[in-house]
């Protein structure tokens, strides 16, 4: 075996041994590559491709040695390059080229306890639109890396892309999907010319654009991002309504303080910003002609990004996350003006947290379902996503 190849897959072993789930997986390395400046940045790269790459498979192979189990891993989600070779067995080198199912039924066939369904195993937990195979597939390889377009610039980023010759796909209009590695920061202006948002975060933007023909044209819509974060959505509910009265809120002081800085880089200026805690209700006799809800979840459907996840997720925290979520939407809708719209957001797969939560909020407050959907990434290699759009049932006027 080729020594450097061996030294990353023991090193990788080592590491993933330490791993205990308590935190992401990117701390840990991060936190060793710090503690050890031995690695150049060629080892490093190989050896968090090498980590990841053996959660892809979830609780497959358990039984045999880690480092055998890697590069079955590896064998699935990457094939053998020509310099790999003579580091596995020769039996699977002829199949090494196949595709992806190829691939993963010759491990079947070698290893007969290996089995789909353990990449995921919270199959019967999911929302009915998720394709099961599919989804299960989409964890063997890496999510791109995906940018929206922010109007007025699209020439401008296609020529810088193409001047640092960078390979890039475009999706529609405004989306772009890149390698994952692209240092996108050093040939486009974030935030200002691009916002980089997964393939199926900018398809919310469809239900945004649903809500803008029921205001008239230039109508200053008073919006309540109510569970900002990192303000992607209220970046993209700027870029769609193009007018807007913004309110932005987070549980967390430090998510706002980047949320600023984001902002002025997207040259949004005006806004009120404040904390909140939105499991408790909330104090305040403004009410809002749009509330967005992003709420929190248990992100099962960036797992790709994050596959350390399939080994570590416990099932009790569906329920836990569905009974927060409860909480936040039933301390914002009072804050729905009459003729408002509430939008409901999710990165999760869970039934519970999506079409679940929909019920609930028909059956406990004035509002109507309008549009709803699973927005599916996998078919682009991003992520998955649920929204569903509300009025008050005296608003019918979407449908």
């Amino acid at each position: 075996m080729n020594s450097y190849f061996q030294k990353h897959i023991s090193q990788a072993a080592t590491l993933i041994a330490q791993y205990k789930g308590t935190e992401p997986l990117q701390h840990l390395l991060k936190k060793y590559f710090s503690a050890n400046k031995k690695h150049g940045s060629k080892d490093r790269k190989v050896i968090t491709h090498f980590c990841y790459t053996f959660f892809r498979i979830g609780k497959n192979l358990e039984n045999i040695p880690m480092e055998e189990k890697l590069m079955a891993a590896i064998f699935i989600c990457d094939g053998i390059g020509e310099k790999e070779q003579p580091n596995f067995p020769q039996q699977w080198l002829p199949f090494s080229s196949g595709t992806l199912p190829e691939r993963i039924a010759f491990i079947k066939n070698s290893y007969p306890d290996f089995r789909l369904e353990k990449i995921f195993p919270f199959s019967d937990q999911l929302s009915n639109s998720i394709d099961n195979t599919l989804f299960q597939q989409s964890f063997l390889q890496q999510p791109n890396l995906f940018l929206r377009i922010r109007p007025g610039n699209k020439n401008t980023v296609i020529k810088k892309l193409a001047m640092a010759n960078t390979a890039f796909l475009m999706i529609d209009d405004n989306c772009l999907s890149l390698a994952n590695n692209t240092k996108i920061d050093l040939i486009l202006k974030l935030n200002k010319e691009v916002v980089v948002q997964d393939v199926s975060s900018q398809k919310t933007g469809t239900f945004l654009e649903a809500v803008k023909t029921y205001f008239p044209e230039n109508h200053p819509v008073s919006l309540w991002d109510a569970c900002a974060a990192s303000g992607g959505k209220s970046i993209l509910a700027k870029d769609i309504l193009q007018h807007i009265q913004l309110s932005v809120s987070d549980i967390r002081p430090s998510i706002l303080k980047n949320l600023k800085q984001r902002f002025k880089e997207a040259d949004i200026n005006r806004y009120e910003l404040f904390t909140a805690d939105l499991s408790k209700p909330f104090s305040s006799t403004k009410k809002y002609e749009l509330i967005i809800c992003d709420a929190p979840c248990t992100g099962s459907g960036t797992w790709a990004r994050t596959p350390e996840s399939l080994s570590t997720f416990s099932i009790d925290k569906i329920d836990e996350f569905q009974s927060l979520q409860r909480k936040i939407i039933s301390n914002c809708i009072p804050h729905l003006q009459q003729t408002g719209y509430f939008l409901y957001i999710t990165c999760s797969v869970f039934e519970k947290e999506n079409e679940a939560n929909v019920a609930f909020i028909e059956e406990r407050f004035s509002l109507k379902c309008v549009k709803k959907e699973s927005i599916v990434g996998y078919a682009q290699n991003g992520d998955c996503m649920f929204a569903a759009l509300f009025c008050m049932k005296n608003n019918l006027t979407l449908s």
